[in-house]
């Protein structure tokens, strides 16, 4: 995340929007979680969570953790 100059007069309860890089708006089924701890722990303590993107975003997004996932299904290293 890249807080703008905005963001400092968000309030808890505020409804985002989170834009991946390259400029797509993701849109979540279940919304955008923000843990802002920087206030006590620095500015690298914010958390987003994304919840409930679909697969064909998941998959765009998260590529490598889908492969990761799918790895541990193939036949063979057992």
């Amino acid at each position: 995340m890249h807080p703008n100059d905005a963001y400092a007069g968000v309030v808890p309860g505020s409804s985002f929007r989170v834009r991946a890089v390259g400029g797509d708006f993701l849109e979540p089924s279940a919304g955008v979680h923000v843990a802002d701890h920087s206030a006590e722990l620095g500015p690298d303590a914010i958390e987003i969570s994304v919840l409930g993107l679909d697969a064909a975003a998941y998959r765009q997004y998260f590529a490598a953790h889908v492969r990761a996932y799918e790895d541990k299904f193939k036949p063979g290293d057992e």
